[in-house]
């Protein structure tokens, strides 16, 4: 029997709670709509193996399944890693801040001293796959500057670097 290789991109949302995608396959010049079941907890790049002759295609399926990285958010493995963005004011005072993580949001204490591209660990917040496995959420810290700086910001800033001299 021939195998047929499919791609199906879903979100990470997607392969949380599972899905059920609609894809058109072409073989022997006949092309079919098949519906494929995503089953909640999918890892990236697992494949899905469906019989054809259902579908009158005289094959098996490989549909491989892609989770879409998202603007802010990716898996690896079980664990998503999600990029969160500081002012230079929080990273060097420290600071408490909302966080939204899969399900709900929580309040995350940012450490004094924070340096951008640092990871916060987040247990137990991460993707829960087929198996039961629950990774976690690791926030990766980036500075962000201002883009509206006062007259007064910039007095300040002005006399930090004074200070650093």
């Amino acid at each position: 029997t021939d195998t047929v290789d499919a791609r199906i991109e879903i979100s990470i949302d997607e392969a949380r709670k599972g899905i059920k995608k609609s894809i058109t396959i072409k073989h022997n010049n006949k092309t079919s709509n098949v519906d494929v079941n995503i089953p909640a907890g999918i890892k990236n790049n697992n494949k899905i193996k469906i019989d054809g002759s259902k579908y009158g295609i005289n094959a098996y399926i490989l549909a491989k399944i892609i989770i879409k990285d998202e603007e802010n958010r990716r898996i690896e493995g079980v664990d998503i890693i999600q990029k969160e963005y500081i002012k230079p004011w929080d990273a060097l005072l420290g600071a408490k801040k909302k966080i939204h993580t899969l399900d709900s949001s929580l309040m995350v204490t940012i450490p004094e001293n924070t340096k951008s591209g640092q990871k916060i660990r987040l247990k137990g917040y991460g993707y829960k796959d087929r198996k039961g496995n629950l990774g976690d959420m690791i926030l990766e810290i980036n500075i962000d500057n201002p883009t509206k700086v006062s007259p007064e910001m910039k007095e300040l800033y002005e006399k930090l670097r004074q200070m650093e001299e």
